[in-house]
């Protein structure tokens, strides 16, 4: 009966390793590990959608070259304060988050270092949605209905390309819907239905940046609006309709 015993321990071990590394070797995480913090690098992946009620980031990143994949599920919290959905220790390269939605998240959905990649997630009813170091490049993402003064922020020689940004309302400050660094790329992207109280700027792109193939539409502003506060940038075929915004 002993031997039966320690076999069963044994083999309840092994089923619980299988599980943990299963779906091609990727570690799962799932409602019962949160808040998660990643130590290791590696592949992680999201087994159902899940709730963030502490003090925390749902999921906090400490080590470089990690890749979370939502896996279609999302990531929504029930905290106050400025918490971060997804966030990394500063210093962390090469994260990436993908195929998934981010939700009401009191600070930024994301915050992340340089080498990031952020493609196919939607972002919405956040503070601030994206904000990453140098290099980073974010893909086919929708933010909306979120209500800082920063949509995305992204560091020098980046890129962001087919995102669309809308349905926002700025409050009571000085805001900015995308801001890269110098050198950077904005491409194909989409600035609409915001509205604002205070003075707003769609893009301000570091200075030898390039942004093409971009549309600003239907944004109202009750105080000073700019589209697009080049700053030495190269701008081809960007478009601002239905606003009466300051070009700069």
């Amino acid at each position: 009966m002993a031997k039966l015993f320690h076999y069963t321990i044994i083999l309840a071990l092994l089923l619980f390793c299988v599980k943990s590394w299963s779906d091609n070797g990727r570690i799962e995480i799932s409602q019962y590990n949160i808040p998660y913090i990643i130590t290791n690098s590696g592949s992680y992946v999201l087994t159902e959608s899940i709730i963030n009620n502490t003090a925390q980031p749902a999921i906090l990143i400490v080590a470089h070259n990690v890749t979370i994949d939502l896996n279609g599920h999302t990531v929504a919290a029930l905290n106050v304060g400025q918490i971060n959905g997804i966030s990394s220790d500063p210093g962390v390269r090469g994260v990436v988050v993908k195929n998934g939605q981010i939700r009401k998240a009191s600070g930024s959905a994301l915050r992340l270092g340089s080498f990031a990649r952020v493609e196919n997630l939607i972002i919405s009813d956040c503070r601030n949605a994206l904000i990453c170091g140098n290099a980073a490049w974010v893909q086919s993402c929708q933010i909306y209905s979120n209500w800082g003064t920063l949509a995305v922020d992204l560091g020098d020689a980046s890129l962001m390309q087919n995102v669309t940004v809308g349905q926002c309302a700025i409050g009571n400050a000085s805001a900015t819907v995308i801001r890269m660094g110098a050198s950077g790329i904005v491409r194909n992207c989409t600035i609409t239905a915001l509205t604002a109280d205070s003075p707003l700027t769609c893009i301000l792109p570091g200075e030898g940046s390039l942004l093409a193939q971009c549309r600003m539409d239907d944004i109202q502003c009750a105080d000073l609006l700019r589209g697009i506060d080049s700053r030495h940038s190269l701008i081809v075929d960007t478009v601002m309709a239905n606003t009466d915004a300051d070009a700069g």
